[in-house]
């Protein structure tokens, strides 16, 4: 029983823990410009051939410790690519998520790149203090749907990444529900990506359900400039931090 006592007050301490450093993420994450005047938008189209290229980007992702992961998992032509760290390695994971049409990931914003500097406008900052706190990482690419062009009539879309949802729930039931070392979960969204945080949680309650071994591991979600109303009653109430 005392033993039992004991391990539940190490979860709560590591959960507690857990929201303070996700709150302390959301807070330092940079929010999008609300407008820009007519000047600044010619000043800023100037500027678009400075913009950080997104293999750089992707390639200091990697000298982080993180490593491309391609879905599907094969040589098919139409695939993505999602980037997560050695899961087997930690207990503690943090998924960013953004969810807007164009989106690559390792960037939040082009605007806020442009604006505010690579420092602010990509995901380099968040993953960084997540990996040096411990925490495994993963980014993944839910805007990446299909490949080729409409306009030539060759557009294929991509096997277990069809659609936003099909891809976060793709990769949590294939990479992340396995892997049994992992005791705590966090999400990092960005505009959209609040509802794939949602679906997410909605998936594992389902599992959870379904098989007695399930636990529910996911601690805390961060949204920044949400794109829906995420309440108590559809993800877990206080450990939903929203601004």
């Amino acid at each position: 029983m005392t033993r039992t006592t004991s391990t539940k007050r190490r979860g709560c301490s590591r959960a507690k823990t857990g929201c303070a450093f996700l709150r302390q993420l959301k807070r330092e994450t940079p929010k999008p410009a609300v407008f820009l005047r007519p000047s600044q938008i010619l000043y800023r189209r100037k500027l678009l051939p400075q913009l950080p290229r997104i293999p750089r980007v992707q390639a200091q992702m990697i000298s982080l410790g993180l490593m491309e992961y391609w879905i599907p998992d094969g040589e098919d032509s139409a695939r993505c690519k999602i980037f997560t760290s050695d899961l087997t390695s930690c207990t503690k994971l943090l998924i960013i998520l953004q969810n807007q049409v164009g989106s690559k990931p390792g960037l939040w914003s082009r605007s806020l790149c442009l604006s505010r500097g690579l420092h602010a406008g990509s995901m380099l900052t968040a993953i960084e203090r997540a990996t040096s706190a411990g925490y495994a990482v993963a980014v993944l690419n839910p805007n990446t749907n299909s490949v080729g062009s409409t306009l030539q009539g060759h557009k294929r879309p991509i096997v277990n990444s069809f659609s936003p949802e099909n891809h976060v729930l793709h990769v949590w039931d294939s990479l992340v529900a396995p892997s049994k070392n992992l005791n705590s979960i966090y999400l990092l969204t960005y505009g959209n990506g609040s509802s794939l945080a949602v679906d997410i949680v909605q998936r594992q309650m389902v599992r959870c359900a379904e098989n007695p071994n399930e636990t529910m591991h996911i601690r805390a979600i961060a949204c920044v400039e949400p794109s829906q109303l995420v309440d108590g009653g559809e993800s877990g109430g206080d450990n939903v931090l929203s601004s």
